[in-house]
């Protein structure tokens, strides 16, 4: 899968590398790390200013996985499992890693208190993350 930078639309490939067309009419940033897919191939996630949105390849279904109802999150990425999210959100004045679960279908708020991955070395971060396992 891949961002066209002419349009902003993801584009699927086959494991052939065969071009697919694009992909269930969704439209990214251009800013790296503005989308990412499951480990297993079936969800897409994909950032817009204050809400990460989630497909479904198998049900074709699109909802709201995440929202802060105050500042743009952005950069989501799967853990390994799938089952979690990491990206970026504002605590305080500055943004930091923030770790949510991915629950299908459902709309999980913001709550920097509860979801903030900080501590006294870890205060403003920006770019794309890794998991490390």
């Amino acid at each position: 899968m891949l961002r066209r930078s002419n349009s902003g639309f993801l584009n699927g490939f086959s494991s052939k590398f065969a071009d697919q067309g694009q992909f269930a009419n969704i439209e990214v940033k251009p800013s790296s790390g503005s989308y990412d897919v499951s480990p297993d191939g079936q969800f897409v996630v994909w950032d817009a200013d204050k809400v990460i949105y989630a497909y479904d390849r198998a049900t074709q279904l699109q909802w709201a996985a995440v929202e802060d109802r105050l500042n743009a999150i952005y950069a989501p990425l799967f853990a390994p499992n799938g089952r979690l999210l990491a990206l970026h959100g504002k605590k305080a004045t500055s943004y930091c890693p923030h770790i949510v679960p991915f629950v299908v279908s459902a709309t999980v708020n913001l709550e920097s208190d509860i979801h903030a991955l900080t501590n006294n070395t870890l205060q403003a971060t920006q770019g794309r993350m890794g998991w490390y396992v």
